[in-house]
């Protein structure tokens, strides 16, 4: 039995997508995976009749969206209804789960929550045919137009059962200049996630745990916690021997690979002991550099160091916002400015390059400004990631914002934008987008530090009607250094 799944979402590196199709494979489905990737924002008429083309033989079809995806889910599914209205369209992932109401309108089912076990058993009725009505974790309509939300179904506790992610690339399509273009080994590479820093280059992206111990308004947790609200522990942990395993795998299948990024919400949610046993096996059975994402209130030396000697050279470190009030009182992370500083403090003693993750295009004052001034308290070795404050249906971020008189900001808020690509029209911003193009070296930063944040400097920045164009000779220099360092890792 075939079944074929869709996603519209960023990347052909997504773990919970490939996750998923390890999943079926494993139960005896065959799948085609198609990434219909950010590359393409309108999908052209060959994309949808090739997508079609490939969905033609399945008894379900899958679309995974966020949702800045929600168009193209959209015109995907329309046509989909249109031409295979017999083949039943699920749709699942963190938008469908937030909004199910809105997604309905537009696929026969929508998933709430995780996927597994719904998919599956939504498959397994569809070829005995037997009715759908009373899947778990299923959100329909019935025949008389009325809304159906059955049980959810309990979370997935034994994380070592799942498959690794399906790198098979048996049926695996992308989009590359406006093609579907089946995927290969070759072209993989040329489309995978590379890092220009941190000496990471190629990268495999893999998670060893699933949910977050915190709960951030404005996160998907948010909603998946929301979802799951008495349903048990929502933090779930992969054994060491289980990562280490994953690792090797695709070490092997991937021979390109040069690092591995562990993309939990919170890697250091882990003992000292477990830290110190998953370095001292991953340095003897793997030896790549790794990164890591983590919360800076988790910041320890001793777990830092034992990561450190294991390969450790990036951290993605979740700040969020420069403002206490917006980041206790409306982001509900309580990281006092104190612990931001003393992660910093670490991470740069260990010479471990951390891209600081801001929220800097909100409707909220001085929040920007605010940001920059932390950062300048900052020890150089860090850049940043700078973000649009993506406002995810199902949300308590939402009913925040509405509380806080931010409904029109909502109202008008583009739901296609999920990453700040140039710069707002604030002057602060601009410079925290800097942090991000420059390297972390002591040089550029105090460069940085005592002449373009400097008051004056900001001031003529905010007023000059072509403040845009200040930063395209520091983009033109980064596309040349990324492009070089590119080259230099294919040479060797």
């Amino acid at each position: 039995m075939e079944i074929t799944l869709i996603s519209v979402n960023d990347v052909v590196y997504d773990y919970g997508f490939r996750s998923l199709s390890a999943f079926m494979k494993k139960n005896n489905y065959q799948t085609n995976l198609v990434f219909l990737n950010i590359e393409n924002k309108e999908l052209s008429g060959d994309i949808i009749w090739e997508t079609l083309e490939i969905c033609s033989n399945s008894i379900l079809i899958g679309v995974s969206l966020l949702t800045h995806g929600f168009p193209k889910a959209v015109t995907i599914t329309r046509f989909l209804k249109k031409f295979y209205p017999n083949i039943p369209v699920i749709w699942g992932g963190i938008h469908p789960s937030g909004a199910p109401y809105e997604c309905i309108e537009f696929a026969d089912m929508v998933c709430l929550g995780e996927g597994e076990g719904t998919l599956l058993e939504v498959a397994n009725k569809m070829s005995q045919g037997e009715p759908l009505d009373h899947v778990n974790n299923i959100f329909y309509k019935n025949k008389d137009g009325n809304y159906i939300k059955n049980t959810v179904r309990p979370l997935i506790y034994d994380m070592d059962s799942l498959p690794f992610q399906d790198y098979s690339l048996d049926s695996d399509y992308v989009t590359i200049n406006n093609k579907l273009v089946k995927l290969d080994d070759a072209l993989l590479k040329s489309v995978n996630l590379y890092y220009p820093f941190g000496g990471m280059g190629y990268v495999y992206v893999t998670m060893t745990s699933r949910g977050c111990p915190f709960n951030c308004t404005f996160c998907c947790n948010n909603v998946f916690r929301n979802i799951y609200a008495g349903k048990g522990k929502f933090v779930r942990k992969r054994s060491i021997e289980n990562i280490i395993n994953e690792v090797k795998s695709a070490k092997k299948r991937l021979p390109f690979i040069s690092s591995i990024l562990f993309d939990d919400s919170s890697f250091l949610h882990r003992s000292v002991e477990e830290i110190r046993d998953f370095s001292d096996i991953y340095k003897k059975e793997v030896d790549l550099p790794f990164g890591i994402e983590m919360n800076p209130v988790e910041a320890s030396n001793e777990k830092i160091r034992l990561l450190k000697g294991a390969g450790l050279t990036l951290v993605h470190l979740g700040i969020q916002s420069g403002n206490e009030y917006i980041r206790k009182t409306i982001y509900k992370r309580n990281t006092p400015e104190e612990a931001i500083l003393k992660a910093n403090k670490i991470l740069t003693d260990h010479k471990i390059l951390h891209k600081c993750d801001l929220i800097i295009d909100t409707p909220f004052d001085n929040d920007s400004e605010a940001s920059l001034r932390l950062i300048k308290k900052f020890k150089p070795y860090f850049s940043t990631n700078v973000y649009s404050l993506m406002v995810y249906p199902g949300a308590e971020i939402k009913s925040i914002i509405e509380e806080l008189g931010y409904k029109e900001w909502i109202s008008k808020i583009d739901r296609d934008r999920s990453y700040l690509e140039i710069v707002t029209d604030d002057a602060y911003a601009l410079v925290l987008k800097l942090y991000q193009i420059f390297p972390p070296n002591k040089i550029l930063f105090k460069i940085i530090h005592h002449v373009i944040n400097t008051k004056p400097c900001l001031m003529v920045l905010k007023i000059a009607m072509v403040r845009k164009l200040l930063i395209f000779p520091f983009i033109v220099f980064n596309h040349i250094r990324f492009l070089l360092k590119r080259a230099q890792k294919k040479q060797l």
